[in-house]
């Protein structure tokens, strides 16, 4: 709680312009405006009006949504209202927080440290020249990605790729649905932006970071949805646990895939094909043919942005995308080469997507097979049961062969029975009538 007057009167005034706002940002040699509290206030101030012009710039001089209209009104003209509201609101509740001598934390997404805070890249050592263009560089689009990404364990390059990402994410979109003049101002605004962060950077070694909430990281997005999906598997299964616990257990299990990525990867041998081609998409096909090595997960990576290029690429051709899709592309690619040297780098989703299209491949070669083994199962059991039948049908036919032959046999032993006993009687007649005779 802040009890002096003229602190909490300066404050309130950092509510009042933008102008303001950035004076008594940058006044340092002040004591009355120079001090956390009003420093905290300006900063929320600052934000609030800075959203306010893009809020101008985005809705009403390029008149985003303008062609859609909902019960007469334009819906760019709804969102500017009630995006101008709301942010006329915060500035009112900030000025009344102010004048109580309360803290208004909005702005502490905005920090600014000396050279004295900050360690250099590799967190081992001074401050110097070198980590200055670093930080610079990482601002800078795709760029920062490939220069800057092997630097990502400094919280403040971490904080510095968070945003770059999220600006140039935006900008892309802008670009694909071809809101050409407005992403012209929205990648001025950033230029300048970056221009005035290397201007003091080098000028006072203060570098000028912007804190985004981590889930602008589209990394830790895909993590949150694979939070989110256990969290309800647990609810629906019974087995319920709190997210916080959940989302530390998904935060180890990262760790100890890249640990365990690691280790298996190490000891293999060394990639023997050009290294810095591994992300050239279409060009790195040929690295299907390459035995297992230390860069197999690079190049996993590397082929699954191909393919899904060569997908993309078709369906533009169809006309069933625009051609301005394929920038997307170029944010996989850039952190790929960036973290080239992290053999054990899984690119989020496209990883993801990799062990997709194998786990289908598996099933597919597994499902082949059983289907392969139930088929000669099946030829098996039919040729056993061929067999049977021809057996008992040889056995029906020896059977009737030998009672022919029996029937046969006891024909005869009568036919020689009957002719004995013709025979006997023919001599009995014979005897009967030489007797006679005589």
């Amino acid at each position: 709680m802040e009890e002096n007057k003229v602190i909490k009167n300066n404050a309130v005034t950092a509510y009042l312009l933008f102008l303001i706002s950035v004076m008594f940002l940058f006044a340092k040699s002040e004591p009355n405006l120079n001090n956390e509290f009003v420093r905290k206030h300006t900063k929320s101030a600052l934000l609030i009006h800075l959203l306010i012009i893009i809020n101008i710039l985005v809705f009403k001089t390029y008149g985003l949504l303008g062609s859609i209209f909902i019960m007469g009104y334009s819906l760019n003209s709804i969102v500017f209202s009630s995006i101008l509201a709301i942010l006329f609101l915060m500035l009112i509740f900030g000025a009344y927080r102010a004048s109580k001598g309360e803290y208004f934390n909005i702005g502490s997404i905005f920090s600014a440290k000396s050279s004295k805070k900050l360690l250099n890249v590799d967190n081992d050592g001074n401050f110097g020249e070198k980590d200055k263009l670093t930080f610079v560089l990482a601002y800078i689009p795709f760029v920062g990605q490939i220069f800057a990404s092997k630097y990502s364990k400094n919280e403040n390059i971490k904080e510095i790729l968070r945003l770059n990402t999220f600006v140039v994410f935006l900008s892309c979109l802008l670009f694909i649905n071809f809101y050409n003049n407005l992403n012209q101002v929205f990648i001025l605004i950033y230029a300048i932006f970056v221009a005035f962060v290397g201007v003091n950077l080098f000028g006072k070694s203060d570098l000028i970071v912007i804190n985004l909430p981590k889930y602008f990281s589209f990394s830790e997005l895909l993590k949150l949805f694979k939070v989110v999906c256990k969290y309800m598997k647990n609810y629906i299964s019974g087995n319920f646990k709190e997210f916080k616990i959940l989302e530390q257990e998904q935060e180890n299990i990262q760790k100890q895939d890249e640990i365990d990525t690691y280790n298996k990867t190490k000891d293999l041998p060394e990639l023997k094909g050009p290294k810095k081609i591994i992300y050239f998409p279409i060009i790195n096909l040929f690295f299907i043919f390459f035995k297992e090595n230390q860069y197999q997960i690079h190049i996993r990576n590397a082929l699954t942005i191909s393919f899904l290029m060569i997908i993309t690429i078709i369906l533009i051709v169809f006309g069933i995308i625009g051609k301005n899709t394929l920038i997307l592309f170029l944010f996989p690619i850039c952190y790929g080469i960036g973290n080239l040297g992290k053999i054990y780098y899984k690119i989020p989703l496209i990883y993801d997507i990799y062990l997709m299209f194998n786990g289908f491949i598996s099933f597919f070669k597994r499902s082949k097979k059983t289907i392969s083994e139930k088929r000669k199962e099946v030829k098996e059991t039919n040729f056993k049961i061929e067999t049977k039948a021809s057996e008992e049908e040889n056995t029906e036919k020896h059977t009737e062969t030998r009672n022919i032959q029996k029937i046969k046999k006891d024909k005869k032993i009568k036919q020689e029975e009957n002719l004995e006993e013709i025979s006997t009687e023919v001599e009995d007649k014979i005897e009967e009538k030489s007797e006679i005779e005589k």
